[in-house]
């Protein structure tokens, strides 16, 4: 009798050892890719506008990341209504923008989490102890930068937005030291070597994690990148959203929850 429970133990033992390697192995296997395998060849979709997407697997699913870079023709604009809470739907009516992403970190009552100007108005101020990168806009001109510089670039920018973190810094070094695994729909606003201002999305099947995107943002394009100078991360997750309404490019992820403001091309 005792042999034969040690028998059956072991079979036991055998199978939930097996099965517990398949389960690693599975998992190993289907974790999020770290990088992007072919070279970015961007196609021009409307002047002073290039695209590109690309698959980005994670899990079980296949998700996308989609890029769009904007020449010196094309500006960005901090996009809200007066209204506390708002969708990029209602913002896309509302200033007819070629592309509509989401913007800035807020709070539960819609209100921004750091500081937010718009048109040389101040609607929230710095936050010292909030994210670390600022994002600033004048006309066709934007710019990336810590918050603790923000003295010397805030009387150039008319729009300012507090977000982070920085995920590209010091001229092209990657801003996320390690990865904490944490997954998630990744919006971005960059500016590349060539002094071009790029959007990037990660949509929600995608989900890489900060360490994952700043490791693509830096890569060269030819190696799957986008050759990024500086990057900062705006609110992703839930809030994560692109619309292109341009004639030969329909594009729409749609966020999953109101969002308190947007970033549009124009």
């Amino acid at each position: 009798m005792i042999k034969c429970y040690k028998y059956y133990m072991k079979k036991l033992l055998s199978i939930l050892i097996i099965f517990a390697v398949s389960i690693t192995s599975l998992v190993v296997y289907s974790q999020p890719k770290s990088e992007l395998i072919k070279p970015v060849i961007w196609q021009n979709i409307y002047e002073g506008i290039d695209y590109y997407e690309s698959d980005y697997g994670k899990w079980f699913k296949k998700g996308k990341i989609y890029a769009i870079r904007l020449s010196n023709s094309r500006k960005l604009k901090l996009l809200k209504n007066s209204f506390k809470s708002t969708t990029l739907e209602e913002l896309e009516k509302k200033y007819k923008p070629l592309i509509v992403v989401n913007g800035g970190y807020f709070q539960e009552n819609f209100l921004p989490t750091g500081l937010l100007q718009i048109e040389g108005k101040t609607l929230s101020k710095l936050n010292k102890l909030g994210s670390s990168g600022i994002l600033a806009i004048k006309d066709n001109k934007t710019e990336i930068f810590h918050k603790k510089n923000l003295e010397s670039y805030k009387d150039k920018y008319s729009d300012l937005i507090q977000n982070g973190p920085l995920l590209v810094e010091n001229n092209g070094q990657m801003g996320i030291y390690k990865d904490d695994h944490a997954y998630g729909a990744r919006t971005i606003i960059a500016k590349n070597k060539d002094d071009k201002t790029l959007i990037i999305i990660a949509d929600h099947d995608a989900s890489p994690s900060l360490w994952e995107i700043s490791s693509i943002l830096v890569r060269k394009e030819s190696e799957g990148g986008f050759n990024c100078k500086s990057a900062i991360n705006m609110d992703g997750g839930s809030s994560t959203g692109l619309r292109i309404n341009i004639r030969n490019k329909k594009i729409q992820v749609d966020e999953l929850d109101y969002i308190a403001n947007g970033i549009g091309v124009f």
